[in-house]
């Protein structure tokens, strides 16, 4: 849910943009305004973003504190988005000082800002309850740059987690649940691609179960390479490439944070645009199919359709929406690991792997995927192919 705060003499900019989210995502509810001296007294929600629509250094006692009750019960989710109405107020009131602020001066520029920027942290909610970006680095090498982009993050409103370098640890179980536990609660990874980062089994350990927990991965890879140094990662076709980095280097320049921010801003845009159209997409069109629609996990994005037929029983299918490209192997590899382990395999009809994209696979796509993935026997269908898909019973598109 989207929560517009609006200080006194704000309330056309906040009505302003609450129009402007509602056409650009098609949301079903529409962005909730809060009423002067609110209380916060709401249930949690992993999806909720706060807009703050500010004109003075000092709103309302009440309005401080509804902030704050907000990011008490959030802790490490929910998003908010400072914005300043007034220029002469660049700097946001507390307790949310440290964030950057956006200006809004009713401009389409200002508003499409802030509205891409309300659609990056609602793909931060791709994961329910986990809103967090994790900072993978190696400590001889990745260390201070790994703190500086932290810092960084944390102005532009992000709550990162810097993993602590594990270098030092003995090998064993704790130190793979640690980092099981702070990949579950991680919506994407950004790693610090050192040259040093590569000779680190944690890191590598962080990368490999971020993929199998299809958990998008952005290397901001330093120095003379032009692609990430691991091998897993080589195929993404978004990355940053950074200057040097080593002993006595100079951290990120501000055109290199921006750089590194955009990349951050559009992976997760991305992210959303695709679970909106892919899963509104896909549950309306098993359900106006007849098939009644479950989720079986939300983070991983697995769901299962089933459907009472006069032929047969009953029709089920497993149903995995992407936001990853359907190109990217590893991610396609996670997906058919996850169905390996489902209990109830051998009740299910058809396997479907749900993409989005500018257009759909080529014959050279399919048979290279084939080729990769030759045991998962499973549908790779564009979302706007689902209604032709059903309709004729899974016989109108290759396998």
């Amino acid at each position: 849910m989207i929560l517009i705060l609006a200080e006194d003499g704000t309330e056309p900019a906040a009505q302003a943009l609450a129009a402007a989210l509602t056409a650009e995502y098609s949301l079903a509810n529409t962005p909730e305004p809060v009423p002067s001296g609110a209380v916060w007294d709401r249930s949690v929600e992993w999806d909720d973003l706060l807009l703050v629509v500010y004109k003075s250094g000092t709103p309302p006692p009440s309005a401080a504190q509804y902030i704050q009750a907000y990011r008490d019960a959030h802790k490490t989710g929910g998003g908010i988005i400072p914005v300043a109405a007034n220029p002469a107020c660049p700097v946001p009131p507390n307790p949310i000082s440290g964030i950057k602020a956006a200006l809004w001066d009713g401009s389409p520029e200002r508003t499409a800002r802030i509205v891409k920027s309300a659609g990056v942290f609602l793909g931060l909610a791709l994961r329910p309850g986990s809103q967090r970006i994790f900072v993978s680095y190696r400590a001889s090498d990745g260390t201070a740059l790994a703190k500086a982009i932290c810092n960084r993050l944390q102005f532009e409103g992000f709550d990162p987690w810097l993993d602590v370098a594990k270098e030092n640890i003995a090998e064993g179980d704790d130190v793979q649940e640690d980092i099981r536990r702070g990949i579950d609660t991680a919506a994407m990874i950004l790693l610090v691609d050192t040259p040093d980062a590569p000779a680190s089994k944690w890191v590598s350990i962080e990368i490999d179960m971020a993929i199998a927990q299809l958990v998008p991965v952005l290397p901001v890879v330093i120095g003379d390479e032009r692609t990430s140094r691991f091998i897993q990662l080589q195929s993404l076709r978004r990355q940053v490439v950074v200057g040097q980095n080593g002993p006595g280097a100079q951290p990120l320049s501000d055109a290199e944070w921006d750089e590194v921010l955009s990349e951050v801003e559009e992976l997760l845009l991305s992210v959303y645009r695709r679970r909106l159209k892919i899963l509104s997409r896909a549950q309306s069109a098993f359900e106006e199919n007849g098939f009644q629609w479950h989720v079986l996990d939300e983070r991983l994005r697995m769901y299962r359709a089933d459907k009472n037929t006069a032929l047969m029983a009953k029709v089920v299918t497993l149903s995995h929406c992407l936001v990853h490209d359907i190109t990217y192997l590893p991610a396609l590899k996670a997906y058919w690991s996850y169905l390996k382990t489902y209990t109830d395999l051998a009740t299910v009809n058809q396997k479907l792997c749900i993409y989005d994209r500018d257009r759909v696979l080529s014959e050279a796509e399919m048979e290279t995927l084939a080729n990769n993935l030759p045991e998962m026997n499973a549908i790779l269908a564009h979302y706007n192919e689902l209604e032709l898909l059903l309709a004729s019973n899974f016989t109108a598109l290759r396998k």
